[in-house]
């Protein structure tokens, strides 16, 4: 037993249950609000260069709501001159990424299309790379997510 300021004594047990029920609600909490503790805690980690001029912008197959128009906006600062787009294993996915850039005011002679029904983040680097040797460097349209 340990004695507490009040005169009472207070058991180990309690003090534990004290320690146990602290870190229970502790968990719990940052379990509710993992997402902006998760967010916070990946900004710590980002290191963002500036963006610079490149040749080209890489259009990966996913992200039809937000990569057109991250390598449209690219094209249209004038930090690329042209835009590659991922031949994927769904043709309609690709035909959708070209109209999207289209519609958004990039000429169709600045828009590439690589690859042979591309399936895999690592089948579309490897035909990339064996397609556009000449591209140094080049810029990605990620996921806004993955930017800071």
């Amino acid at each position: 037993m340990i004695p507490s300021k009040t005169g009472k004594c207070v058991t180990a047990s309690a003090q534990a249950m004290t320690i146990a029920l602290l870190l229970i609600g502790l968990g719990a909490g940052l379990w509710w609000e993992r997402e902006p503790v998760l967010q916070g805690l990946t900004d710590l980690w980002i290191i963002s260069d500036p963006v610079t001029h490149g040749d080209a912008v890489v259009v990966l197959g996913g992200g039809l709501e937000y990569r057109p128009f991250i390598a449209a906006d690219l094209y249209k600062t004038g930090l690329v001159t042209k835009i590659l787009v991922s031949r994927t294993r769904n043709p309609t996915h690709t035909e959708l990424n070209q109209r999207a850039l289209l519609r958004l005011g990039v000429p169709e002679p600045s828009i590439e299309v690589f690859g042979m029904a591309n399936s895999t983040t690592e089948k579309e680097a490897r035909a990339l790379m064996n397609a556009f040797v000449l591209f140094r460097p080049l810029a990605l349209a990620i996921a806004p997510t993955h930017r800071k």
